[in-house]
Order: structure tokens, then C-alpha cells, then sequence
């Protein structure tokens, strides 16, 4: 790897986009959704939990009728900003799910970002598990899911499959099913795992499979946070996935040392670009937190003068997230996480890898020492080759670090 890693990120979906699902790991957990947890009702509240009655609207000429975004039993997950009449949301990997009946079904969304292919706004649906990709805009709402779809339950999912990166918001404005059809409430299992992270949590470029990578940059369309290591140790545990992630975001400091508020300033915010409405952490908490910051912290500063923070100001600055965090989340595991992008040839002389690894651990230890028994470290291999867009990580390599990270909430939590 011979140059900085640029952690400028997005999300995408399952098996349409690159030559199918990735690659079995035989020694990992090999859960299925819904298979490995008891499934319950009602334990983690979504993140609108909208209640009351709510009355479809009158059959179309086509026999769908309107269900509006906050009918209750559509869930969402994730940072999602309940307040106006059609949710808004920015992150990657939010997610919207729902149960029903019938032979059809329509999802209704919109989205600000505005582009072709490579560079549109990219969200992937599910229906009874089946993905299918959308080029969502601003022009059209109604997009058809599925048809003749035979009688009986059937589940759907829409994922975001890309973060806003200063400009992108999507807004969900309800679902159409055929007239008389009814909706269920959504089976979960109970659990949840959030992510807080930078591009590669985001899953910037992971569709893209090169050798090659200086000459592949980041596209939309190559990019697909539903599957990244987050999502598939928790689509392994059977768990609901939230990702708080920004590509060019660090700990300590951003991307060359770029103005704005780090992750953690920005933690708190609903949508990552506006300083309002903020986040009530109480609403749905995660069971595990999952913290994968630093390849920022350590790129270089434009012109390449400033190599990043000591080891002293990083482990501070890791050593007061992880407090801030335990105040949020009183008894939840705490994972800190580096890696696969980190290495101690880029920059040249300032071993990286080895003095963020040594901060974080410093930190862990700090805390311990402060009593909290509950944090802990995980280190994900270096990446090799094939590389996605501008050297991050692949599908293959997320799916790897997937099964890791879930082989150790497995052991933390007794899933």
C-alpha cells in the first residue's frame, strides 16, 4: 500500500453488484438472520416508535393504497430525525422494515442527492430477502418492489445504502399495498450493535475488486454499507446494526487535518451536517458499542507538514470518547477497533499503526483502572490485495472482519 488511505466513504447492497455474496469463513460464526436469537417483540424500541391509528388512503387506480410513514408498525433503525412528516435521515445503513400481507408492494422515498449512477443516491430493498437497488431522487417518489409476490407474509427492508458526505438526506414518505392487505409487526431479536466510524464503516468503494486502486476513486455506485463488517457481524448475530460513521472523520483530528467537527463532536447529531436536532441516546440503545477511528487522525496534514497527532494526544482524546460513551451507556461492552487500513509505512517514519495500537490500549487501560472492567480491543489484519476504490477495503475483506467482530460480541455477550 503505497499511499494514503482516503477515508471519504458510502454504502450499497447484497449480491446485485459484484459477483454475488463473499466468501464463507469455515472457523467463524455462521448464524442466520432470525436463527441465533429468540424472536421477540418490542425489546429495542425503533428509532420513532410512532403509535396510534392510522387510516390508508383511498385505492388507486392500480388497487394500492398510501400508508403513511408513521404508521406504527414500520420500523425504523438508526439516526433517523422523527419530527416532520416524512423522516429524514443521513447516515449509512439506516434502515426501514416492515411485515405484510399481500401480492405487492411499493416503497415511497425521496432524496436530495442528485446524480447518475456513479454518483447518485444509492439504496438497496429487500423483499423476503431478495435485494433489489434504487437510484433514488428528488423527482420520483413511488418505486415498485414487488409484484405478484403470492399470498401470504412477506417481509421488506430498505436500506440507505450511502452517508450524506455534506450533502445527501433521504426521506422516507411511506409504503402502498394492495387495498384490503394489512401490515404485521416486524419480528426482531432483541439485540443491537452500533458502529461508530469512518469511511471504511461506511463502506466506501467496497464494491470496486482492483489491483489497481489509485485509479479507481469513490463512486456511489461501488459503495454499500449493508455490506460492511458492521452489518455482517450483526446480520451473524441476528442483531439490528446502527452505524455512526463520516468518511474523513477522525478521534482527535479529521482527514489532513481538515476543519469541521470530528466524530466524536458530531456524535450526538441526528443528521451529521446540521447541529440540530440531537440524538437522545436513551431512546434505543445498542447492546455493544463498536469504536473504529484513527487512520484519519494519522494522515497527513495537506503538504504533508503535520503527520498526525502523538500518541499521548490520541490516547486522551480515546481515553474521553470512552467516557463519554459509558456515560451514555452504563453496562454496555465497549469495543475499541483499528484497523484494516492502518500500517506503519504510510506516513513514512511515523509508524502509525504501532503508536495509534499503543494509545488505544494505553486507553483501554486507563479506563479499567477507573473502574470500567467492561472495554475492550480488537485489531483487524491489515488488508491486502485486491483493494475497493482508493484503498479501502472490499466485500471480502469487510466479510472477514465481519465474522472477527462477531466471534468476539459472542463471547462478550453470550449470543
Amino acid at each position: 500500500m503505497k499511499r494514503a488511505i482516503l477515508l471519504w466513504s458510502a454504502v450499497v447492497s447484497l449480491s446485485a453488484c459484484s459477483g454475488g455474496d463473499p466468501p464463507a469463513d469455515d472457523s467463524a460464526p455462521r448464524a442466520k438472520p432470525g436463527s441465533g436469537a429468540p424472536v421477540v417483540l418490542g425489546v429495542h424500541p425503533d428509532a420513532c416508535a410512532f403509535s396510534g391509528d392510522v387510516l390508508p388512503s383511498a385505492a388507486a387506480a392500480d388497487g394500492m393504497v398510501d400508508l403513511p410513514p408513521n404508521h406504527p408498525l414500520i420500523r425504523y433503525v438508526g439516526r433517523v430525525d422523527c419530527r416532520p412528516s416524512a423522516p429524514r435521515f443521513s447516515y449509512p445503513a439506516v434502515s426501514v422494515k416492515a411485515r405484510f400481507t399481500g401480492s405487492a408492494i411499493d416503497v415511497k422515498l425521496r432524496d436530495s442527492v442528485e446524480g447518475g449512477e456513479e454518483q447518485g443516491s444509492w439504496y438497496e430493498a429487500l423483499v423476503d430477502g431478495v435485494p433489489q437497488q434504487l437510484l433514488v431522487n428528488a423527482q420520483k417518489e413511488v418505486y415498485s418492489i414487488g409484484r405478484d409476490l403470492g399470498p401470504g407474509e412477506h417481509s421488506l427492508e430498505v436500506w440507505r445504502r450511502i452517508e450524506s458526505r455534506g450533502a445527501g438526506q433521504g426521506e422516507f414518505l411511506g409504503l402502498r399495498v394492495r387495498s384490503g392487505e394489512t401490515l404485521k409487526p416486524v419480528l426482531v431479536s432483541g439485540r443491537r450493535i452500533e458502529v461508530i466510524g469512518d469511511s471504511v464503516t461506511c463502506g466506501y468503494g467496497n464494491l470496486k475488486r482492483t489491483s489497481t486502486p489509485d485509479e479507481f476513486h469513490y463512486t456511489t455506485k461501488n459503495t454499500n454499507a449493508r455490506l460492511t463488517y458492521g452489518a455482517v457481524a450483526a446480520q451473524l448475530l441476528s442483531a439490528e446494526y446502527v452505524a455512526v460513521a463520516y468518511s474523513g472523520k477522525g478521534l482527535w483530528r479529521n482527514y489532513q487535518a481538515a476543519p469541521g467537527p470530528t466524530l466524536p463532536q458530531l456524535y450526538l447529531r441526528v443528521l451529521p451536517d446540521e447541529a440540530s436536532p440531537l440524538w437522545d441516546v436513551r431512546r434505543s440503545p445498542p447492546d455493544v458499542v463498536v469504536v473504529n477511528l484513527g487512520t484519519n487522525d494519522f494522515s497527513p496534514s495537506a503538504g504533508g507538514a503535520d503527520p498526525g497527532p502523538s500518541g499521548e494526544r490520541f490516547r486522551a482524546a480515546y481515553v474521553e470518547f470512552l467516557k463519554t460513551l459509558r456515560g451514555h451507556y452504563p453496562g454496555v461492552p465497549l469495543v475499541a477497533a483499528l484497523g484494516p487500513v492502518m500500517s506503519d509505512n504510510y506516513p513514512v517514519g511515523v509508524r502509525a499503526l504501532t503508536t495509534a495500537t499503543g494509545a488505544v490500549q494505553a486507553a483501554i487501560e486507563v479506563r479499567k483502572g477507573a473502574g470500567d472492567a467492561d472495554v475492550h480491543f480488537i485489531s483487524f489484519p491489515l488488508q491486502s490485495a485486491p483493494y475497493g476504490e482508493d484503498w479501502h477495503p472490499t466485500v471480502e475483506t469487510h466479510e472477514k472482519m465481519g465474522r472477527q467482530l462477531a466471534e468476539l460480541v459472542q463471547r462478550l455477550k453470550g449470543w
